[in-house]
């Protein structure tokens, strides 16, 4: 029985295990590294569930919605910086009572108005909200909601 050739036959068994192994590790992180992540959608979503909770609570209306000096930004818990023209959001929320506008709220890029009514993948994406909420004396408020944002997704 020759020993030394089990030996070299393990020896290179292990290598091309090792070879094996880190050949999967790279295709694994290059197929991970490679992927969009698109997250247009999801962040217009969440800035429409915060300025929905900014201007209602529990069905009512947040009375303080109604006033021309409300400030929707900060109340809604959302940077002020990032909505500033050139940045990579957009909003505008109406508050309506039988038809009649009753306050409003616009900030952001209001070009990304315009590109939620056109197609591409390097245009913003949008998110409508219709809620519907009740006063006190159970008047009845629609807000419309319109967010958008253009922050494109990186690869990781």
């Amino acid at each position: 029985m020759n020993k030394k050739s089990q030996e070299l036959d393990g020896i290179l068994m292990l290598f091309a295990n090792f070879i094996a192994i880190g050949v999967l590790i790279m295709l694994g992180v290059s197929v991970m590294y490679a992927a969009d992540f698109d997250v247009r959608i999801s962040e217009a979503k969440t800035i429409s569930d915060r300025l929905v909770s900014a201007v209602s609570d529990g069905g009512y209306v947040n009375p303080l919605a109604l006033q021309n000096n409300f400030n929707i930004i900060n109340s809604a818990g959302l940077d002020g910086k990032q909505f500033f023209n050139g940045g990579k959001f957009y909003f505008n929320i109406t508050i309506l009572q039988n038809g009649k506008l009753i306050n409003s709220f616009q900030d952001g890029t209001k070009d990304f108005e315009v590109q939620c009514k056109l197609s591409g993948n390097n245009l913003a994406k949008c998110f409508y909200k219709n809620v519907f909420v009740i006063d006190k004396d159970n008047n009845l408020y629609e807000i419309n909601i319109l967010t958008a944002s253009n922050q494109q997704g990186s690869k990781l």
